[in-house]
């Protein structure tokens, strides 16, 4: 029961409550020690809900890379937003999230951003004015583009 709401919370990336029901794990732990489950089952428990974790940032990861190959701008952002929220919120729980997660999300923007500024910088280097005046054109150009 509890993987299935920590799926559709995730689903619906509130992970504040993903994160509530986080911090109540150790409680629940406790709990199942009374009513005779394994400390097994309860590992197994866990490390499903991990997986779940896991799987979303997955999940965000290869939309990022889908996106950002479409040029869907707004989507894109929207999805290193709820990056940027999943890491802000959930690092608090290490045995479940790895801020390398998020990390690697945000590294491979970078480096796409990156490749984008050196060819900008390399459209104005070694031109006269004049040129410069086109290639800074074209760049706008490139720029509108961009943000479509």
């Amino acid at each position: 029961e509890m993987l299935r709401r920590v799926k559709e919370r995730i689903k619906e990336r509130e992970y504040d409550e993903v994160s509530k029901m986080l911090s109540h794990l150790d409680d629940l732990s406790k709990l199942m020690s009374f009513a005779d489950v394994s400390d097994r089952d309860v590992k197994e428990s866990k490390q499903r809900l991990q997986n779940a974790i896991k799987d979303h940032m997955k999940s965000l990861r290869a939309n990022v890379q889908t996106l950002w190959s479409k040029r869907e701008y707004r989507l894109l952002n929207e999805e290193l937003c709820a990056n940027e929220r999943a890491d802000k919120v959930l690092a608090g729980h290490a045995e479940m999230y790895d801020r390398g997660w998020s990390r690697e999300i945000r590294e491979q923007v970078e480096k796409e951003i990156e490749v984008i500024a050196t060819r900008a910088r390399s459209t104005f280097l070694g031109k006269s004015e004049r040129k410069a005046e086109i290639a800074m054109d074209d760049f706008a150009l490139q720029l509108i583009y961009l943000g479509r």
